[in-house]
């Protein structure tokens, strides 16, 4: 990690996204996201293209008969498309929208854009997952992006381990798909 920048590590699962902002100091902080450690994977398409994550998914899924609502999006990423009814989305495009939540979120925290940034993904997705996953839509999100594979899935874990150590000596770890 380059002098004086921060840090985001983000564990992107099927169900929850969570994050931890480090700083070189090695101070760390859990990202909340509407008072909760956890964001909802979640994302709602409205008919018009627009997405949401989170509670706000959920909700939008609930009052909204018109649109797509995928509880899931880490599931179908590999997919070219989703659709429902007249809402089509690729699914790359589904799993990006609750980074850019994180994002967002981060940037508000630390007062702008992160460009150090980890990704906790399932080994199970293999070195094609994170290549899709990187090349498309997140390539607007961040410019730069580390992936960290580690069996706890776990970026708080992951961020500690790299604190005890130092925080410059935290890479990329790979490991067997179990």
């Amino acid at each position: 990690m380059p002098p004086g920048e921060v840090r985001l590590a983000i564990d992107c699962g099927s169900v929850t996204t969570a994050a931890v902002l480090v700083w070189p100091d090695g101070q760390w902080q859990v990202l909340r996201f509407d008072d909760r450690p956890v964001l909802s994977s979640a994302v709602f398409v409205r008919p018009n293209g627009r997405m949401v994550a989170g509670e706000d998914a959920w909700q939008q899924a609930v009052a909204t008969v018109e649109g797509l609502f995928v509880p899931s999006p880490v599931r179908r990423i590999r997919e070219e498309a989703i659709s429902s009814g007249a809402v089509t989305v690729a699914g790359v495009d589904v799993v990006a929208e609750p980074l850019r939540q994180v994002a967002q979120v981060a940037g508000l925290v630390v007062g702008g854009p992160i460009s150090d940034v980890r990704l906790v993904v399932p080994a199970g997705w293999g070195p094609a997952g994170p290549c899709c996953y990187g090349r498309r839509r997140t390539a607007q999100v961040w410019a730069w992006c580390a992936w960290c594979r580690h069996r706890s899935r776990s970026p708080t874990w992951c961020m500690r381990s790299a604190r005890s150590r130092s925080a410059r000596t935290l890479r990329c770890v790979t490991w067997a798909a179990e």
